[in-house]
């Protein structure tokens, strides 16, 4: 069931994101599978989507960036954990991806800030990850990197104190828009 302007209703269990699930099976079919997410919050304006096959996620990016004009690039940030996680956001805005439990616990929470340097193929990077989903090896980042555009760089031990979380690679691309 709809509003009167068209937007879904708020979902129950999703904060305060608008389930546009439906309405984005409607707009490209095919486009949506089985677990994959989509929700608008109207407080940031944003429209999110999650997606475990890229393939949606760049089909995604396509059929919206041609709807924002002049928009400036997007930076998709990457962390290689036991699995990756990719955050596709604006230059300077805040955006966060975590898990929870039933209790409402966080499990994971990866949370980044990008900001493209001076030239195009740097990005500098605030980031905040936590990873409890195995709690002997539970670990906490709080950092800010510079990372150059397209390239894998390794999170050294000095960022995190378990050596199994030391293995985290992290990556930022910048997504030019036509």
């Amino acid at each position: 069931m709809n509003t009167s302007n068209g937007v879904p209703p708020i979902t129950t269990g999703r904060g305060s994101s608008l389930d546009t699930g439906p309405w984005l099976e409607k707009l490209a079919p095919g486009l949506w599978q089985k677990g994959d997410f989509c929700g608008y919050d109207p407080l940031s304006e944003r429209l999110c989507f999650f997606s475990k096959s890229r393939q949606s996620i760049d089909d995604f990016i396509d059929l919206f960036q041609c709807l924002d004009g002049d928009a400036p690039a997007l930076i998709a940030v990457t962390l290689d954990d036991s699995g990756q996680s990719m955050i596709i956001v604006r230059p300077g805005q805040k955006a966060r991806l975590s898990r929870i439990d039933g209790k409402k616990k966080t499990i994971r929470l990866y949370e980044v800030e990008p900001n493209i340097g001076d030239r195009d193929e740097i990005v500098d990077l605030r980031f905040y990850f936590e990873n409890h989903s195995i709690p002997a090896k539970s670990c906490k980042m709080n950092n800010q990197v510079t990372l150059l555009n397209g390239k894998w760089s390794k999170l050294s031990s000095s960022h995190v104190a378990d050596t199994d979380a030391s293995k985290l690679r992290i990556k930022a691309e910048l997504i030019r828009q036509p």
